[in-house]
Order: C-alpha cells, then structure tokens, then sequence
C-alpha cells in the first residue's frame, strides 16, 4: 500500500511538472522579431546643428530561446531622416538575451540584451542643384533592456531600449528605443 501511494505521488507531482511545462509562454526554439525603432544620435562635434535630432527606421531579428532564460538574436536595422543632412543608419547585430521572467508561470518578463553590430551611415546634403554624400562603416557593441509580454507560446511584444556605441566620424553612438512583435512559430 506504501509504494502504491508514493507512486500515485508521484505521477500527479509528474503530472503537474508536465502541465506547468505546457502552459510556459516561453518556450525554447526559434522566433521572429520585428518591429519600429527609434534613434538618437551623440554627435560628437557641430554637426548637430545641421543633422536630424532623431532617425525612424524599423528592425528585423531571428533568434534561438534555449530556454526561459537566455537566447540569442541575430538581426538586421535601417533608420533614416531628414533636416539640412539626410542621415542614413544601417546595422547588422548578434545579441545574447538574458531573461528574468516575473513569476514561474508570468507572462511578463524583464530582460538584457549584450552584443556586437556592424553599422553603416550616409549622410548626404543636397542643395543648388548639387548633391554630395559620404559612407563609413564602424563595428560596435550594444548594450539595453526591456520588457516583454507573451500572450500565448506564439505571440508576444516587448518594449525596448539600448545603447549603440562605434567610432563613426562625427558620432559617438545613439541610444535606440524599440517596440516589437515576437512570433514563436513553434
């Protein structure tokens, strides 16, 4: 009678583990990210006073989630705008995720981002019936935060932030907000 009741003990204590498994939102496997994303640049001279105070662009991304708590991201951003210079800003990105879920079982979760990128800037200025443009690249690192809302397993949006530093030229970095929409098609 002993073992029949461990062992019944132990099939629903299984049983529950399997059904809190099910019911995580975050599950492990690849995902897709898109979204808006916003950026401010530092310039590091006078430039300010003739480029744009702020770029609009969006962002695609592809990750792997190892589990509820890390994952990593690859992903690819373009934001422009205009004032006297038309500023154009490119990046290529990896970045690992660390994830604090608020709760076992909680949709919400806080999270830090760390990773490198290879940005791209044009900046041209056209005028008089003339138009001059200039190109450089930089390789930089990226650091941020956010929070994210998984709906179900499959659909979720996280707020962002983060910091793009690069030795570009005339700037020294931008911090770049985001709001996107995480598909888990798992």
């Amino acid at each position: 009678m002993k073992q029949l009741f461990i062992g019944v003990a132990l099939a629903a204590a299984m049983s529950s583990c399997a059904v809190a498994a099910s019911t995580d939102p975050y599950e492990s496997g690849f995902y897709l990210a898109t979204g808006n994303e916003s950026w401010v640049p530092a310039y590091k001279n006078d430039l300010s006073s003739y480029a744009p105070k702020y770029l609009y662009g969006g962002d695609i991304q592809g990750g792997w989630r190892f589990n509820r708590y890390y994952s990593i991201e690859a992903g690819y951003a373009i934001a422009t705008n205009s004032a006297t210079v038309r500023a154009t800003v490119q990046a290529v990105s990896i970045d690992a995720y660390g994830y604090l879920p608020l709760g076992r079982a909680s949709h919400f979760a806080l999270f830090a981002t760390a990773g490198a990128s290879e940005l791209w800037g044009t900046a041209s200025v056209t005028g008089y019936g003339y138009s001059v443009s200039a190109t450089s690249n930089a390789f930089g690192g990226r650091v941020g935060g956010g929070l994210q809302y998984q709906i179900n397993r499959h659909f979720g949006f996280r707020i962002s932030s983060r910091y793009e530093f690069a030795n570009f030229a005339g700037v020294k970095g931008a911090g770049v907000g985001a709001v996107s929409f995480v598909w888990h098609p798992g």
